[in-house]
């Protein structure tokens, strides 16, 4: 089952890049400075973030945790450095493989080969400060920072929720 949800996922990526996502929605939702990190983002990172706020829409109408599932994945594709769509598959089978993805995740050099599988392990972070030194409301800050941290509640775990069934 986990296969086939990776691979309707990845299909689904690759959909966005040919048929790039209707922002309308991300636009009625964030401000000018949010919507424009979030056309930083690539296709396939914005139609992942689309279907994140529509799934959370069915439970709740709470603006910032629709904004900031709309820029939760941020890190993964602005600010100059992005996660390539084919490396997502192996940053999935590689955390299957503590050693491995330990050597693999280790902070490298802009350009090296090996740098999306750091970016991965620093995307929440990452989007954070972008978020922050655009000056985002320090709420959508905080859920974005921490969408990839265990044990959550509330708000946050709703985000969880969505972004792994979207």
């Amino acid at each position: 089952m986990r296969a086939a949800y990776r691979l309707g996922q990845f299909l689904a990526s690759l959909w966005a890049l040919l048929f790039p996502p209707d922002d309308h929605e991300a636009g009625r939702l964030l401000s000018p400075q949010e919507h424009a990190l979030f056309r930083q983002m690539t296709a396939y990172d914005r139609a992942h973030a689309l279907r994140v706020v529509r799934l959370l829409r069915q439970q709740t109408g709470d603006r910032t945790l629709l904004q900031a599932a709309l820029l939760h994945d941020l890190g993964k594709s602005a600010g100059g450095e992005r996660i390539p769509l084919l490396y997502r598959g192996a940053i999935v089978l590689a955390q299957r493989f503590t050693p491995l993805w330990k050597w693999l995740a280790r902070e490298r050099p802009v350009g090296h080969p090996l740098r999306p599988f750091f970016l991965y392990t620093v995307h929440a972070t990452r989007g954070a400060q972008l978020a922050q030194e655009a000056g985002i409301d320090a709420s959508v800050v905080a859920l974005i920072a921490g969408h990839h941290n265990e044990n959550a509640s509330g708000s946050l775990f709703l985000l969880q929720q969505a972004d792994r069934r979207a």
